[in-house]
């Protein structure tokens, strides 16, 4: 099966970057070629990670790509909203140009608000000849408004635990203190992250437990002006906040740049703390789970559904709010994120963490391959 995928970067770096990456290097490893189109790329056609990557800039480049590599099926890894045209104005869209050359599209995308918009249901029909979500709950939001169940799969995100796994970490490499209880966060400075959640809830922490502090695996540019909400709890100037040293102001996802560094980071931490608003998986929370973590996240129907067998993760309560276009619907309860902080400091890191069959990359590829093939062949 030759199979194209496309990306805003050919250089992997963001997190959609390191699924699509991941699904590449398996099918690859399952006999498939796979070739990639990045929508950011308007130089001549190269190679990354062993790849052939052809440049997407704009619509007459992508389709040039497209008739010479000739992929059979073609799949775009993005935000659901991307498929939405009242939402974002894409340049081109995929499926009339896969239509007129006989290649099938794939819509993969994380849901992250619910209800869902019912446009969004509709472009399972309107806008692909299949599309993929990464939970089940996801999955039901879409045919529960109205679109077809045999034109919707799910396929997780995965971890490779050769990479994240349980041992001692190093601190001095992340410029943090050496004592001390450390609270992990991992994640891009946008809106649904809600970074000053985290702060807020280390805050809170902080009557219990005075010498712990926070470290945030993110840049400091953002939505957030982080020093001004560390600044506004009185936590400024304390050694209190942390970020990765020589970030600048790079929003690059930074799990995806620096990959053994991000693995040392959550050998290091005591606890992983989401105070997320909305997420479509979650990567780091199965990273953090696969490397032995003890988690607490906002409770959401997603979070429940994926990470609700592991023992060793803990479900901030939240408010929901009226749904909007953007997903930002979970409004985590900071007072009892910051007891349950305390009490997975208390019992410590889980001794054994096995992660299911269904959260490592080669059975994900496996399910991929089964469920492209019918796809294919029509």
């Amino acid at each position: 099966m030759k199979v194209g995928f496309v990306s805003d970067h050919f250089l992997f770096c963001t997190g959609y970057g390191v699924y699509t990456y991941n699904l590449m290097q398996q099918l690859r490893n399952r006999g498939h070629e796979c070739i990639e189109f990045a929508l950011q790329w308007s130089g001549a056609p190269t190679e990354a990670e062993g790849f052939k990557v052809y440049p997407g800039a704009n619509q007459q480049l992508l389709e040039r790509g497209l008739d010479i590599a000739k992929p059979q099926v073609l799949i775009h890894v993005r935000d659901n909203w991307v498929f939405i045209p009242r939402f974002f104005g894409q340049a081109y869209h995929f499926w009339p140009m896969c239509k007129a050359r006989g290649i099938a599209f794939v819509a993969a995308t994380p849901i992250q608000s619910f209800p869902v918009p019912v446009e969004l249901a509709q472009t399972v029909s309107t806008e692909a000849d299949f599309t993929l979500v990464q939970a089940e709950c996801e999955k039901k939001a879409l045919t529960d408004m109205g679109a077809p169940p045999d034109r919707v799969g799910v396929l997780f995100h995965g971890v490779d635990t050769e990479v994240f796994h349980p041992g001692a970490g190093q601190r001095t490499p992340l410029g943090v203190p050496e004592k001390g209880p450390m609270l992990l966060t991992v994640g891009t400075n946008t809106e649904r992250k809600n970074l000053p959640g985290n702060i807020q809830v280390l805050s809170k922490l902080l009557a219990r437990y005075p010498d712990a502090f926070l470290y945030l695996h993110t840049a400091p540019s953002g939505f957030f002006a982080l020093d001004c909400h560390t600044r506004l709890l009185g936590l400024s100037g304390k050694g209190k906040v942390w970020l990765p040293p020589d970030r600048g102001n790079s929003q690059v996802a930074l799990w995806a740049e620096d990959t053994q560094g991000l693995a040392n980071a959550y050998r290091t931490a005591d606890v992983f703390l989401s105070t997320t608003f909305a997420e479509g998986f979650g990567a780091p929370t199965l990273e953090a789970i696969a490397s032995g973590l003890p988690v607490v996240i906002t409770d959401t129907p997603i979070h429940r559904e994926l990470w609700g067998e592991f023992p060793h993760v803990s479900f901030i309560p939240s408010r929901k709010e009226l749904p909007t276009p953007w997903g930002f619907d979970w409004i985590p309860d900071p007072d009892t994120a910051a007891d349950l902080v305390a009490n997975a400091l208390s019992k410590g890191k889980p001794k054994h963490v096995p992660i299911p069959g269904k959260y490592l990359w080669p059975g994900i590829a496996e399910r991929l391959e089964r469920l492209l093939e019918p796809i294919v062949r029509k």
